[in-house]
This record gives structure tokens, sequence and C-alpha cells, in this order.
């Protein structure tokens, strides 16, 4: 539920890896704490430590705790009631895809990014080269070198080139 459609493919690639360590006899534990006498019960040759991550949520950006925000991973589990007026701030890849996500359902969404471009970070060459082109959706704009300052019920205040201006949304 939380993959973008166009990354489905990548399911199959899954099923191998899940094959193969089956295969390999290799062990995965998941929703474990990590202490030492548990590791070391494994009595394993090499223990990976794969956390995942937890979206950021700037203190510096007035109003992320209201009812109306969402993390992507609540949108794109569903979890999230959304109007036709998205706003995404960052322009990550995970931002990127939930931006096209949300346009192929209609919506129309502006990505707001602090950086000079969208997707910053390195990518794989393919996979910028496909998403910049999933991002030439008419339904997405994007606004670079713009600082979101705030969160309002209706608004998102950005801040660009020091000017204050105000990107609706519902």
């Amino acid at each position: 539920a939380c993959m973008p459609p166009f990354k489905r493919d990548g399911m199959k690639i899954l099923d191998y890896y899940r094959t193969k360590l089956d295969r390999l006899n290799i062990r995965i534990s998941y929703c474990k704490e990590a202490t030492e006498e548990g590791i070391l019960s494994y009595n394993a040759d090499l223990v990976v430590h794969a956390t995942g991550s937890t979206p950021l949520m700037p203190k510096a950006i007035k109003g992320l705790n209201q009812n109306h925000v969402f993390t992507a991973t609540d949108v794109r589990q569903n979890k999230a009631l959304l109007g036709q007026q998205i706003t995404i701030i960052g322009g990550g890849l995970v931002a990127c895809e939930t931006a096209v996500v949300l346009a192929n359902k209609g919506k129309q969404v502006t990505i707001i990014e602090m950086a000079e471009k969208i997707l910053p970070e390195p990518l794989f060459i393919q996979n910028a080269m496909m998403l910049n082109r999933m991002l030439q959706h008419p339904n997405i704009t994007t606004k670079t070198s713009a600082k979101v300052t705030e969160v309002m019920e209706d608004k998102v205040v950005i801040e660009e080139d020091g000017h204050k201006e105000w990107i609706e949304c519902d």
C-alpha cells in the first residue's frame, strides 16, 4: 500500500531476495529490540542494524502539529483525508514520488524545496531521469530556493528571495 504504483515491479526483486535468503538460511528479525544479550544469542557472523527512518518535522516551521498536516507515509498508506490542493514540504525522493502519486489521482500538488533544485540528494541517474519526467505532470508545480515558515488552515507561508508568499491548500 505504501509503494507508488510505478515501483510495483520492484516487488519481483524483493521476492527474489526472500527466496535467496531462505535458501541460504539467513534469518531476519523484525520489530525486535537490539540488546547485547539478544544479538550475542544469535551467534551471528554479521549483524546489520537497519532502523528505518522517522519523518522529519522541523520545529522552525509553525503549524506542523495541526490535524490537516500528514507525513508522506500517512498519505501513501491512505491514512490521510486530503483535499484537492496539496502542498508538499521538501523535494526529495519520497516527496517527489508522493507528488506523482497524488497528481495521478487528480490532485493539484505544489512541492516546496529549500535547495536550488528538486531531488537535491544523489540518486541513481535512471531513477532521477524517470522521476524528473514524471514531475512534468500538469498537476505538479515546484518551487525551489523557497523556505516554508508556517502552515495555516488553508495555506502555507513561504519565504522566497526575502519575500513572503502564500500557497493555498486544502
